[in-house]
């Protein structure tokens, strides 16, 4: 009987949490002796159900006769897919088992496997016949039988629609993210990317300014991502549902949750890439919450020396750093200093500078040309913040500060002191 040939390889950088062992269900003392070994675990725990999920696709694809994309090559760098971004105005506006590798560069990546798609073969599988793989049965609870049914729609994002569910018997509620399926023109290799990043960079992560990721449920072929209700509202609600600007303390507070959970990112090696208002939620005690980690990147791995640099734009409109329009490569936590300048400015002002960081967009070309980047809207702010504001929005990004240097400043300092909120919206659910 011939032997199964092995799937081809898909390399996910493994993140810096590893080192500090910031991995949850494990003991510090074990964590310490062995966190690397513990990390893998886990994550194959994590990654386990979507390779079934995956196989579910290819098959319903095939049985509706749905063009098949090619072979999924190794990844060997940390780029995550590209983001469709929308167009800004001046005004605030809603944007809508595996084992260790040895990379190029030096450093190790987790290599995972991956399902062939129909008719796809690897240089050494060319020559031989290939075996049909089947998707695995997936069993265990459905949503509805562990979480409840689906109560009603929360908000729609890029990488699915969310819903509110009920658990009937302690009548605990929570938001349930229904993954979408795999785009006509979007290949296997970034669909699966983006569905690993989003749930394994969740579910590794535990920061009280990060959303705790509870659970992946797999019904056929849909996917469900359970996670803590934010019944708060997102930021742009927040900023955009009062007639005037928010009170200076009650936004410097919110914009300090905001750098304390970038910088929880960053600590762990990990960029977003994508902040802006509608990113960050509320939950019901008023603390922000970073959401939506698809186009998140890993720029340093428990084993890396050098700092990996990210490739590919993502984010949207203004939030978008210039370099993403101009460099092949950038540094990710550069990118999340900027978005977190423009959210600021969104904050305070209700306005942006620009519709992008383009010297295409008449206002960020004379904002380039002005020796010193003067802004009206920087004149505008109180203060204290002009110059970092300023700096954090310098055009090269290796003038602007870093996220825990900014938070060092203490310029920015929480309203209430017993750790209550009264921000977002508070309405019972």
């Amino acid at each position: 009987m011939e032997a199964v040939k092995e799937a081809p390889v898909v390399d996910i950088p493994c993140p810096a949490a590893v080192q500090s062992a910031v991995v949850k269900g494990v003991k510090p003392e074990k964590a310490t002796k062995d966190a690397s070994h513990h990390f893998y675990d886990d994550l194959m725990g994590v990654l386990g159900p979507f390779k079934r999920f995956y196989f579910q696709q290819d098959r319903a694809e095939a049985s509706q006769g749905g063009k098949k994309n090619g072979q999924c090559a190794a990844n060997t760098g940390a780029g995550i897919v590209l983001t469709n971004s929308n167009s800004a105005t001046g005004k605030l506006e809603r944007n809508e088992r595996g084992h260790q590798r040895h990379l190029p560069n030096g450093s190790r990546a987790l290599r995972l496997p991956v399902p062939v798609l129909p008719g796809a073969t690897t240089p050494s599988q060319q020559s031989q016949p290939q075996p049909q793989l089947q998707p695995q049965p997936i069993t265990g609870p459905t949503l509805k039988e562990k979480y409840g049914r689906i109560s009603c729609f929360l908000g729609k994002g890029s990488n699915g629609s969310c819903y509110l569910v009920r658990r009937q018997s302690d009548e605990q509620v929570f938001a349930v993210k229904e993954f979408r399926k795999k785009g006509s023109d979007e290949s296997q290799k970034d669909y699966i990317k983006k569905l690993t990043n989003e749930y394994t960079i969740g579910t590794l992560m535990d920061h009280p300014n990060v959303v705790h990721i509870l659970d992946l449920i797999i019904e056929k072929s849909h996917c469900y991502e359970v996670m803590e209700l934010c019944e708060g509202g997102d930021l742009f609600e927040a900023i955009s549902s009062t007639p005037s600007s928010l009170p200076v303390p009650q936004s410097h507070c919110i914009f300090l949750q905001l750098l304390q959970g970038v910088s929880y990112l960053h600590s762990i090696g990990i960029c977003h890439r994508d902040l802006k208002p509608e990113n960050c939620l509320f939950d019901k005690n008023g603390i922000l919450k970073l959401i939506d980690f698809g186009s998140a990147d890993v720029f340093k791995g428990p084993f890396d020396r050098d700092l990996r640099r990210s490739k590919g734009r993502c984010g949207s409109g203004p939030y978008i750093a210039p370099e993403e329009f101009t460099e092949g490569s950038y540094d990710g936590r550069k990118v999340d200093v900027w978005a977190c300048a423009i959210i600021y400015l969104a904050l305070m002002l209700r306005r942006f500078p620009w519709k992008m960081a383009h010297t295409k967009d008449p206002d960020y070309a004379a904002y380039v040309k002005s020796p010193t980047h003067q802004l009206r809207l920087i004149g505008m702010l109180p203060q204290e913040t002009q110059a970092l504001i300023r700096s954090m929005l310098d055009p090269d990004p290796a003038k602007r500060p870093t996220v825990d240097e900014i938070v060092a400043m203490n310029i920015f300092k929480p309203c209430n002191a017993s750790g209550v909120h009264r921000h977002g919206r508070r309405k019972a659910m």
